[in-house]
């Protein structure tokens, strides 16, 4: 029960269709106390002129596996970076996959602070 509610009070940060233009996006997470969910997919999907991504995330909160699923919802971008302690044996599929479809990618960095 606590971490569905939790969820409901972390899926106004992730409404980003209210932000139909945005070009760039910088995202930073701290801490590990709010699960994430599908929401996370529905916004990033949202991000239709998107060019530019920064992620940097200093501790993974439950379902942090959603970002990465919610790159896959992308448009072709041109920038992306990613900083992340750690990725699971899925998470590392669906980036080579993101990245894989990433056409027009004209700067990329991905930093991975350690093994799970």
């Amino acid at each position: 029960m606590a971490k569905c509610r939790m969820r409901e009070e972390m899926k106004p940060f992730y409404r980003l269709e209210l932000f139909p233009d945005l070009r760039a996006l910088r995202m930073f997470q701290d801490g590990n106390l709010y699960p994430l969910g599908p929401f996370v997919v529905d916004g990033f999907a949202a991000l239709k002129k998107l060019e530019r991504l920064v992620i940097l995330i200093d501790s993974r909160s439950i379902g942090t596996s959603y970002i990465l699923k919610g790159f896959l919802k992308l448009p072709l971008i041109k920038e992306f970076s990613l900083s992340i302690p750690f990725i699971t044996h899925e998470e590392w599929g669906l980036l080579h996959e993101f990245l894989r479809n990433q056409e027009k990618l004209e700067l990329v960095s991905i930093i991975v602070k350690a093994a799970p």
